[in-house]
């Protein structure tokens, strides 16, 4: 390894830090200083080596923990204080969002640890983990990393500053062998700013090391209290501080990179007192240091306490149906975490990406994983912040609906950026009617003319067949997509009569009554394979009966439609089209338990559809061609218990398995094995959280909590 001695360090650091600075990237004059210490850097010289390398990956999806400081009491957009996010995935930081609650601007931020001799560990991969919340209800959350081996372990304690964008955390070293002087302990930042590092540079200036993209316009700074020990940059996997310590020991330290490109910055802490570390935001190098050095100087024990102060006063705003409840106040400050700053009301489906360590970071506008808003995801966030009691927010998303996502033409797309802006195009007509249907929830008569007309008019003009079904595959007559079809065109209806619309109410109800009458002529199949050969499809070409073949998404096969059913047939009985009792809902129930629940040491727990392709076989490996069971279709089944039984028995039953799949940090996966552990799917699960929290209301009250009276009382009397 190339070694750097000290011996023209001054001259060259001056010339190169002149060279590479980013733009206005000097020290800002109302910056505060970094805090006093008994130990100075070990300065570095010259710039890394070599180029950098080209694509990489992210991390996996499984996040133990998501966080953001509770700011949604201030303005949105630059004036709120704090825009950053972050996430927990095997005991290291990653995936820090900003300026918004898509975009990522780190792949990890973890420990690394050596005794200079005989081996060098990284918390990520050698080491277990255990993640905490330093209070139950809030997101704040301590992380204790222990290596396999017994020699050590890592205490991290994280939030986000309420005053400033900045992620800060204290570490803590601890020698289960021998003395901490044993040891040393690096940081580990590997930014990709922006979503891509491609474009990333680096320098280590005045104790704190900087990372920025420039043509993204994202600055970042990283501080630490006390100063480090030693401070270098390389880029990732060629120099770099996990590169260089490979026989045990720094050969080399470097003051910046000068080619733009994925990097790592290593960072030495001492492993005999607690460290406190600040990761600053900003859009220019003068923000991000502020941030970072503004929030060392309040202290880690001020932020976090202003931190969990500003959780606490939110939810106790939001009582919930039982006392103590497991994972009700962790759900709803989940949920709450998905909202964007910027612009209230777009909640993202999740914080992660799926199985990141197979997602190159090579397409920052497409490639964000689950960090798009979804109309789907979005009613069903909405409805159940609604009944936490959080009413501004449901308010809020149907703002956002209304006036930065829908289409011209009505319909919503498939999935969009926090802005609006469209991701995907996909039509999917419950998407588009889902805003309907919440307008009526929130009697927003005001939204009539600008999203409920378009919306049902759309619906008019492109149903009943769906380009795409919910889960987003194939496209066809599904149950779940006409029941939203035919829920939206009522609940239009009623506001069109609100509205003085008498033309457009009765078209809407003439056209909800024909499909509604249509429902099991295009679903049900009466020669299925299945049972006695009577029930309804997840999809269906128009005719059930037909022996068409649909090929299952993911690589899951292809087979005739009659042999696939899924739980989407549930949702005519949510929506209120059919009552719980219907011979055909209670034959399709007995064969979609039958085909889908799987019982496992935690619970019976239900697939998506027959064949699901969409999943991964085994821990670490990439998807394709396994789907496993979906913690929130406990939801969807108990809650349907609740309108068959009209008690809270039997389905109260099940809300403790539904609690026990969340991880340690109060994250419901999209997908378990059977084992009940999270796989890598997105982790959190919007989706999940908000039905859980329906599922909960559904108990204590013994009815369907979002069914659309207006729509039960035409069909379902």
């Amino acid at each position: 390894m190339q070694q750097i001695t000290r011996s023209a360090m001054l001259f060259g650091l001056v010339a190169l830090l002149g060279a590479c600075s980013p733009g206005a990237a000097g020290p800002a004059a109302t910056a505060p200083a970094l805090p006093a210490n008994t130990a100075s850097a070990s300065a570095p010289a010259g710039a890394a080596p070599g180029r950098p390398i080209g694509l990489d990956v992210w991390t996996p999806g499984d996040k133990q923990a998501v966080g953001t400081a509770f700011t949604y009491d201030q303005p949105p957009g630059p004036a709120n204080p704090s825009r950053v996010w972050f996430g927990l995935t095997a005991g290291a930081i990653t995936e820090a969002l900003y300026p918004d609650v898509s975009q990522a601007n780190l792949k990890s931020l973890g420990v690394l640890v050596t005794d200079g001799t005989s081996f060098v560990a990284d918390e990520m991969r050698d080491a277990s983990y255990t993640v905490t919340r330093i209070d139950r209800r809030t997101p704040a959350y301590r992380v204790i990393s222990t290596d396999t081996q017994g020699r050590w372990a890592i205490t991290k304690e994280v939030v986000a500053d309420p005053q400033a964008n900045t992620i800060v955390f204290t570490v803590a070293f601890q020698a289960l062998r021998g003395t901490p002087g044993d040891y040393r302990m690096f940081l580990s930042y590997t930014p990709r700013i922006a979503q891509s590092g491609a474009g990333d540079l680096s320098r280590i200036v005045a104790g704190r090391a900087e990372a920025w993209d420039a043509q993204a316009g994202v600055y970042t700074t990283l501080a630490a209290d006390p100063q480090p020990m030693l401070m270098t940059t390389g880029y990732t996997r060629k120099n770099d501080i996990a590169t260089d310590l490979q026989d045990f020991r720094v050969d080399a330290t470097y003051a910046a990179t000068t080619t733009p490109g994925r990097l790592t910055i290593g960072m030495e802490l001492p492993t005999s007192t607690t460290s406190t570390v600040a990761l600053g935001f900003g859009t220019s190098q003068e923000q991000a240091q502020a941030a970072a050095l503004g929030t060392l100087a309040r202290g880690f024990a001020a932020v976090a306490q202003q931190y969990t102060q500003g959780w606490a006063g939110y939810l106790d705003t939001l009582p919930p149906p039982y006392p103590k409840l497991p994972l009700y106040d962790e759900s709803t400050a989940t949920l709450k975490t998905h909202e964007d700053k910027t612009h209230y009301g777009a909640f993202v489906a999740s914080l992660s990406t799926p199985w990141g360590q197979h997602v190159t970071d090579d397409d920052p506008l497409r490639k964000r994983g689950y960090r798009y808003v979804w109309a789907r995801d979005l009613y069903h966030i909405a409805m159940a912040l609604r009944l936490a009691g959080d009413t501004q927010a449901a308010s809020d998303t149907l703002a956002f609906m209304d006036e930065r996502l829908q289409l011209d033409d009505g319909s919503f797309p498939q999935t969009a950026l926090p802005d609006g802006t469209p991701n995907t195009q996909g039509i999917q007509l419950d998407q588009t009617a889902a805003p309907i249907v919440l307008a009526w929830h929130l009697g927003a008569t005001n939204r009539y003319a600008s999203l409920v007309k378009p919306a049902a008019d759309f619906i008019l003009r492109t149903g009943p067949r769906t380009p795409q079904e919910r889960w987003e595959e194939i496209g066809g007559y599904s149950p779940a997509t006409l029941a939203a079809e035919i829920a939206g065109l009522v609940c239009a209806a009623d506001l069109a009569r609100q509205a003085g619309d008498t033309a457009s109410a009765a078209a809407y109800l003439n056209t909800a009554d024909a499909w509604n009458a249509n429902i099991e002529r295009w679903t049900l199949t009466t020669s299925g394979p299945l049972g006695a050969g009577s029930y309804y499809l997840r999809i269906s070409d128009g005719d059930p009966n037909s022996a068409s073949t649909i090929t299952i998404a993911n690589g899951g096969g292809e087979f005739d439609q009659r042999a696939i059913v899924d739980s989407s047939f549930l949702e005519l009985v949510r929506l209120g089209l059919r009552r719980p009792d219907d011979p055909h809902i209670l034959a399709t129930l007995a064969i979609a338990e039958q085909a889908l629940e799987v019982k496992t040491p935690k619970g019976e727990l239900y697939y998506r559809y027959s064949h699901d392709g969409y999943g991964e076989r085994a821990p670490g490996l990439a998807p394709g061609g396994h789907g496993n069971p979906w913690p929130l279709l406990i939801g969807e089944y108990s809650i349907y218990e609740v309108a068959k039984s009209r008690s809270e028995h039997p389905a109260s039953w099940y809300l403790p398995t539904m609690s026990s799949l969340a991880n340690a940090g109060g994250m419901l996966p999209e997908q378990v094995f059977l084992s009940g552990q999270g796989s890598g799917s997105a982790t959190p699960l919007a989706w999940a959280h908000a039905e859980y929290i329906m599922f909960a209301h559904a108990i204590k009250t013994e009815r369907v909590p979002d069914m659309p009276a207006v729509v039960a009382e035409r069909y379902a009397r």
